[in-house]
């Protein structure tokens, strides 16, 4: 049973691939279905990081195997070189009670390309004293990570099997485990609060409630319904579009054909008139909001508003 995911430590975002990369990963003598699951653990589970970080990921990049042209990590089967002191660290474990370097990322003779600069090739040494594929896919597993702007998360700070980025935990035997075949959710979110810019953009605000879209515009009306009233209690009668009026509802220079009152009902629209006195648009309606609250905002109305729009558009009566 591994214990609950460690928040792993991090470096600097230039010690991470760009957005979108594909990196390539040339393998020098690791056994290569421990390298292909390690990359395929890091490449899947940074695109399931919405789920780990609260936000979509669209730009993480993908780690395959073979010679590319572009962002590289030569990874090597070999003897670990004499490093002092690693960005990031290594992944040291303890086996017998004597440590052990079973990988290391060279992080300190990287290449950076970019503006900002950010990871292009870079050196991984794997131990090729092991043997045990569990062992070698968390090292690969733990090295990449290095690559992704993560550092050692050490022991027991980091319980054993808490981390992809576990290190210093004691293990029986130098094929021993300690860690993880891939990153964990911690990490991975821990990946994604470095490289910002894995993160899809955040999605554009819904365009407002409104009613009509006006087409002339490209925007929308308030969302208001004019007041009628009923001036004698007989009802409103209203006609549809096609037996309305061309009118300006939306005030933006833009009429068009509405339903209207009825020809002889005794229907009328609320409105404060402009300087002229007359009613030209829309804008001149007092009106409902959609939450059924006045949109009045004049402290004082001159007269009386109640008043007849007429069929001709720019006339009225009070």
């Amino acid at each position: 049973m591994f214990a609950q995911c460690a928040i792993t430590p991090t470096l600097s975002k230039g010690y991470t691939w760009p957005p979108s990369s594909t990196v390539s990963i040339v393998n020098y003598g690791v056994p290569s279905g421990d390298l292909q699951t390690a990359a395929s653990n890091w490449s899947t589970d940074l695109l399931l990081g919405f789920s780990f970080s609260g936000g979509s990921v669209c730009y993480s990049p993908d780690f395959t195997t073979g010679v590319g042209t572009g962002e590289t990590i030569n990874m090597s089967f070999t003897t670990i070189p004499v490093e002092s002191n690693p960005p990031g660290g290594s992944d040291n474990q303890v086996s017998g009670g004597v440590p052990v370097v079973r990988g290391l990322t060279d992080l300190e003779h990287a290449t950076f390309a970019g503006t900002p600069a950010r990871l292009y090739v870079v050196a991984v040494y794997i131990n090729s004293a092991m043997t045990a594929d569990a062992a070698i896919t968390e090292v690969v597993a733990h090295e990449i990570g290095h690559t992704l702007g993560l550092a050692d998360c050490n022991y027991p700070g980091c319980a054993a099997g808490s981390s992809v980025m576990e290190a210093n935990a004691p293990v029986s035997t130098i094929n021993g485990t300690s860690g993880q075949p891939g990153p964990t959710s911690c990490d991975v979110s821990s990946v994604l609060s470095v490289a910002t810019d894995y993160l899809c953009p955040p999605p554009s605000p819904p365009p407002p409630q409104c009613c009509p879209y006006n087409f002339f515009t490209g925007g929308c009306t308030p969302c208001t319904s004019p007041i009628i009233l009923d001036t004698d209690g007989h009802g409103f009668h209203l006609t549809g579009a096609q037996d309305g009026v061309t009118f300006d509802i939306s005030g933006s220079d833009h009429p068009i054909q509405i339903g209207w009152t009825a020809s002889g009902s005794t229907n009328a629209f609320l409105a404060l008139p402009g300087p002229d006195g007359l009613v030209h648009m829309g804008s001149n309606y007092l009106a409902i909001s959609r939450h059924n609250r006045p949109l009045i905002t004049r402290t004082a109305l001159p007269r009386s508003l109640f008043m007849t729009i007429q069929k001709t558009v720019g006339t009225a009566t009070v």
